[in-house]
């Protein structure tokens, strides 16, 4: 059953007594190759064969789908295993109905993470989109997902807003693209002057998000083009970058771009951009009365 947005089937996060995340264990990811949208080399013809991690809905019958990508921290820990707040939405969806997908484009290439390694350029958003979309068209190909019925899902700068603007190159490269997208603190200020999303769009960001600021996506919100699709974004106060992660507020130097800023996770917010992604889905995934 897919999620609803009265009694959820998905359990919400729960935390232990210092306000950190606690996994729910279940069924185990199941790791496949995919062939990614971006070539394996430049100038090549063949795809860049990427991981997923994949968990399939339970019971008979078509899902919807869900592709979930990392922010630059990558996906994976140094022993090989799902990041926790990766793994924890995965896992809720999952429990709500979801065929999920995790896409990992970062180990096959050589690489844990792009946020202070200055030596992957070959990382760049567009190529972390197009793994994205390679995702999108992985889940496509199975009969027990629903090709209409597949959300995207980022955290950070992934051109995951490209993914889902009509005024790019990257418009419904597979068909009808996806049904709506999920993106936590995404990077707003890099996008072209137009902006005319295809389907449905909720970002969660913090006020005191100073990796990626709250106010450019408010500005975006002002300046999509008429006639779009919703794009919507919630703001926490008092709520910092990678506010649904395990670690503690902190202070980091990711890269000279950014410069030092503080970091944490926020019980209170994660709750409740778990609750109000439940809702979105529900309105977005409706089946038609």
């Amino acid at each position: 059953m897919l999620i609803s947005s009265g009694n959820a089937q998905a359990p919400e996060p729960q935390y232990d007594a210092t306000g950190h995340p606690i996994l729910q264990v279940g069924e185990p990811f199941e790791k496949i190759a995919i062939d990614s949208l971006a070539p394996a080399a430049k100038g090549s013809s063949r795809p860049a064969v990427i991981n997923g991690y994949l968990l399939k809905a339970k019971g008979a019958g078509g899902a919807p789908g869900a592709v979930l990508h990392p922010a630059c921290e990558g996906l994976l820990t140094d022993d090989g295993q799902v990041k926790l707040k990766y793994a924890r939405m995965g896992r809720y969806l999952n429990a709500g109905g979801f065929t999920v997908l995790l896409v990992d484009g970062f180990n096959p290439r050589g690489f844990r993470e792009a946020c202070t390694d200055q030596k992957t350029k070959e990382l760049d958003p567009i190529t972390r989109l197009k793994d994205i979309l390679g995702g999108l068209a992985y889940l496509r190909s199975r009969g027990d997902v629903l090709g209409d019925k597949i959300i995207m899902m980022t955290w950070g700068a992934a051109g995951s807003l490209e993914g889902m603007n009509k005024a790019t190159p990257y418009y419904q490269p597979l068909g009808t693209g996806f049904a709506g997208a999920v993106m936590f603190y995404p990077q707003c200020d890099n996008q072209d002057k137009r902006f005319a999303p295809y389907a449905p769009i909720q970002v969660f960001v913090g006020e005191k998000d100073a990796w990626n600021p709250a106010r450019h996506c408010l500005a975006l919100v002002k300046r999509q083009e008429a006639g779009s699709a919703p794009f919507t974004v919630k703001t926490y106060p008092e709520t910092l970058h990678s506010f649904d992660g395990p670690v503690a507020p902190r202070s980091t130097t990711p890269n000279p771009r950014i410069g030092t800023v503080m970091v944490g996770n926020n019980p209170g917010s994660t709750t409740d951009a778990y609750r109000a992604t439940r809702e979105f889905l529900a309105k977005i995934l409706r089946p038609p009365q």
